[in-house]
């Protein structure tokens, strides 16, 4: 009986460890992600003040 609760706590704990792995292997991927897109949405806003000030370039030639 004792041997059967030491496994069980045993068990337990890597379960826990495995899960906290998971969360925060889930934590970090939602960031890099997150971050990816803000960099994305960032560069397509560089991007279309680019397409805007060489059409303007253009009209005024």
């Amino acid at each position: 009986s004792i041997q059967n609760r030491q496994l069980l706590t045993h068990y337990f704990s890597l379960e826990n460890a495995n899960l906290r792995k998971c969360v925060s292997l889930l934590k970090s991927t939602i960031y890099y992600f997150s971050d990816g897109f803000r960099k994305l949405q960032w560069n397509l806003f560089i991007l279309q003040l680019l397409i805007l000030f060489t059409r303007k370039l253009q009209f005024f030639k």
